[in-house]
């Protein structure tokens, strides 16, 4: 085929003028893109009336200025179909003649009004084309040149699917490796799957379009017909940046629906926190709303209870009970419990990838903890913040409702707690000694001479001495165990996560550093010794059932010993 029958068969403008800024030829490409409808008159025949309707050259033409800065590019607007198309021309000196090539920059110009990015990425994009026109400029050849100085990738092939030519853009791509064979240039070893010249016949392949990816970069390709049964031309346009912008819209759209659904989720949960006293249902819907913003179908939650190291309740989803078990073992440990923000042990999680987050009530003081299967998204704290605030609130309310209740339980002299709660309380920690094998202990304490103070000294002596007892025991004990008043002179304390030995250490302690040489005055110039027996026994050597029994024998042998120092009064 003849450089003319070339000319017109490629799928960009151009316009070709002499220096005279006559039009020596231009192809059907640029006729399209210009509307041009039929051949030009005597006074029509020059660039700057057919692309500005001026009867004079443009004032920076490169025609007219052969001394001067030569111009690189223009841009201007023209009407087609009732819209603007802008259009790019690129001045490129072929021989005697200039070259102008047409680009239709509609697209382009759409795309960076939506997005700043797309504006510097077209930037980065006209100093490469610059770069690329300066080299092509340097090829020899009057076809070359003009191959070589379009900016997409150009490639003629034979009916056998065999390169016979490409431009410079292609060898740039990759990396001066020339292919052989038109799949080559995607890395593949065959033809493509469903490429519509597979036939070997090109004739009805013009204006089929393929998607391709070729190192990391996205590539529409073309197909161009030179001549029926001979071949032709493949043409490659990067569209990676139109790409990235249609992605970067898709993620700011799902961005803004998860946020959306963030928002109506949260109030979705505070009128049900309105309506709705019982926590449970309140975290059961919770997690009805969290799982899928989450994406995630598992999750555990565990609600303290108002005692230290005790549990209120579970909520399990997609998990076994022996796991859940696990995790409510670990978060009743000293582990977790005394640091208040440390979280459940690897070891003891159900799930290799697992988010989880604390609930704080005042102080922050741990309340509950929920663990969430997976990892989530990049902004799974951003979509966990407002729940998390909310929930701790809500459940830290309810404990304090819990705690109001609890008054009831409480002896009204010394503000410990009474017989009933004591009682509950060991309840509680029978069934996590049944359920996670954690041992607990009781101590019986009772305070000698308290019948003695009252008849002598008065019952405010006698309560004075029972207050003293009091405060010493609720000094020596953690937040996580309970000590009660269960008669005049009684006391029951509950050690949790406590075997026998660790009691017997508990009660030695009692008497050497918190009961040793202590005394009250008592009006007159005479102190009274404060003076308690005390008994211990734990799980690991006695049956929940007998601990109380047993740690009372405990106590009556230390008493005997008492008086046996002692004189007994009546």
């Amino acid at each position: 085929m003849d450089n003319f029958e070339c000319f017109d068969t490629i799928r960009f403008g151009l316009i070709l003028i002499n220096r005279g800024c006559e039009i020596s030829k231009i192809n059907s490409a640029a006729r399209d893109l210009l509307g041009c409808t039929s051949e030009f008159g005597i006074f029509e025949n020059t660039c700057h009336h057919l692309l500005f309707q001026s009867s004079s050259p443009c004032p920076d033409c490169p025609c007219l200025n052969k001394d001067g800065p030569v111009l690189p590019e223009k841009s201007f607007k023209i009407k087609r179909n009732g819209y603007d198309t802008f259009i790019k021309i690129r001045y490129s000196f072929i021989e005697e003649k200039i070259l102008l090539t047409l680009y239709d920059m509609t697209r382009e110009i759409s795309l960076l009004r939506d997005s700043d990015l797309a504006r510097k990425e077209l930037n980065a994009k006209n100093i490469i084309l610059k770069q690329k026109h300066r080299e092509s400029e340097k090829q020899l050849g009057y076809f070359q040149n003009i191959f070589n100085l379009l900016p997409d990738l150009l490639v003629d092939i034979d009916s056998s699917f065999r390169i016979t030519k490409c431009n410079s853009a292609v060898l740039e791509v990759l990396e001066n490796e020339k292919p052989e064979m038109c799949y080559e240039i995607m890395g593949h070893n065959n033809v493509c799957e469903q490429c519509p010249v597979e036939t070997g016949d090109l004739e009805h392949s013009p204006g089929i379009k393929k998607s391709h990816r070729i190192n990391d970069r996205f590539y529409t390709e073309e197909f161009s017909m030179f001549s029926p049964g001979k071949g032709g031309m493949l043409i490659f346009r990067d569209t990676t940046r139109q790409i990235q912008l249609i992605e970067q819209i898709r993620e700011q759209s799902e961005i803004l629906t998860k946020k959306n659904k963030l928002l109506s989720g949260l109030a979705d949960l505070e009128i049900k926190m309105h309506k709705e006293d019982d926590p449970k249902v309140v975290l059961e819907h919770f997690l009805d709303i969290f799982l899928p913003l989450y994406q995630s179908d598992a999750a555990a939650v565990i609600i303290s209870d108002i005692r230290l190291a005790s549990i209120w309740f579970t909520i399990q989803r997609g998990l076994k009970d022996e796991e859940m078990n696990a995790l409510s073992r670990s978060f009743i440990s000293r582990e977790v419990q005394s640091f208040g923000h440390r979280e459940i042990p690897r070891k003891d999680l159900p799930w290799e990838d697992t988010f989880q987050f604390n609930l704080l009530g005042t102080h922050d003081r741990l309340i509950g903890i929920i663990i969430i299967k997976g990892f989530g998204s990049a902004d799974s704290q951003e979509i966990t913040k407002p729940f998390k605030e909310t929930l701790g609130a809500f459940i830290h309310n309810r404990l304090l409702m819990r705690q109001l209740e609890e008054k009831a339980n409480t002896d009204p002299l010394t503000g410990l707690y009474n017989r009933g709660y004591i009682d509950k309380a060991i309840a509680e920690e029978e069934i996590k000694l049944l359920t996670y094998n954690i041992p607990f202990s009781v101590v019986m304490a009772d305070v000698n001479g308290l019948k003695k103070a009252n008849d002598i000294y008065g019952h405010e002596i006698g309560d004075q001495l029972i207050l003293t007892v009091s405060k010493r025991l609720k000094e020596s004990i953690r937040v996580s165990d309970v000590v009660a008043r269960t008669g005049g002179d009684e006391f029951i304390i509950l050690l949790t996560g406590t075997a026998d030995a660790g009691a017997q250490k508990f009660i030695e302690r009692l008497s050497n550093k918190y009961f040793k040489d202590l005394f009250i005055d008592i009006g007159t110039q005479d102190k009274l010794q404060v003076s308690v027996s005390l008994g211990a026994a734990g799980t690991d050597k006695f049956a929940p059932q007998a601990l109380i029994r047993e740690a009372d024998r405990l106590m009556y042998e230390a008493k005997n010993v008492h008086y046996s120092r002692n004189a007994r009064y009546r």
